[in-house]
């Protein structure tokens, strides 16, 4: 299964986010081309999770304490990962 990585859609949000945190999230995309996006779910250190409410389908990766990447899986065969969203979690 090949796994795709999209993430046009938050290109200005990288613009805002912490250059340490970006390098954090191109990590995860570039682990998520190299292992699938299975393997990469696996990794305790991404919190990777299941969103509820009005985001249920959506799911979220911890790049910090208090920044998210927010992404939604397209496909079967292929499997495109679509990242919607990259900030800071409000509490």
């Amino acid at each position: 299964m090949i796994t795709q990585v999209d993430i046009h859609a938050v290109e200005k949000d990288l613009m805002k986010t912490p250059k340490a945190l970006v390098i954090k999230f191109q990590k995860w995309v570039s682990d998520i081309e190299k292992d699938g996006l299975e393997e990469v779910r696996k990794v305790r250190g991404w919190h990777d999770h299941a969103l509820k409410g009005n985001r249920a389908g959506q799911r979220a990766i911890y790049l910090n304490k208090k920044w998210r990447a927010v992404y939604v899986i397209e496909g079967s065969e292929v499997k495109i990962v679509k990242v919607i969203e990259v900030h800071p979690h409000e509490y």
